[in-house]
């Protein structure tokens, strides 16, 4: 090649997104945020998330809330695991509140980003690019000793 570069690499498509958020405001704030960047798709509740993947949808990066009513990020996170487990290394929680000492262990143990809210944009779209930046290289995040399903129940 002219130039010496040894790779090109063409992205045809904007990396995926999915925003998974019990607060409207919040969904409608990130969606309006990295719209520019990113395919972005919303889901209001686990649940909804669920039915989202169980449709077939994939994403790159899965940015999930961490304490939500009904299913909780942690129970998303144990379902993809078991039914979508090349998906479950792309997800990163977001947490309004610290989380109990239990919850902080397991995070921690999973290796899996926690951003903060209020969040920074430019926070959240480096961890977004990080993320997939890895996709094709990372293994299912779950294989730290303790079983992803093991936590205490709420």
């Amino acid at each position: 090649m002219a130039d010496g570069s040894s790779e090109i690499r063409i992205r045809s498509a904007r990396p995926r997104v999915l925003l998974i958020d019990d607060d409207d405001a919040v969904l409608r704030a990130f969606a309006r945020l990295l719209k520019d960047h990113y395919a972005v798709v919303s889901a209001e509740s686990g649940e909804q998330a669920r039915g989202i993947f169980e449709d077939g949808a994939h994403f790159d990066v899965i940015i999930c809330d961490f304490s939500m009513p009904g299913e909780d990020g942690l129970s998303l996170y144990n379902w993809l695991l078991a039914h979508h487990p090349q998906l479950a290394s792309r997800v990163v929680f977001l947490s309004g509140g610290a989380p109990s000492v239990e919850d902080a262990a397991f995070l921690a143990a999973l290796m899996t980003p926690v951003l903060s809210k209020p969040v920074a944009v430019a926070e959240l779209r480096s961890v977004i690019d990080a993320v997939v930046r890895r996709r094709d290289v990372a293994a299912p995040i779950g294989a730290t000793g303790r079983s992803a399903g093991s936590r205490r129940p709420r």
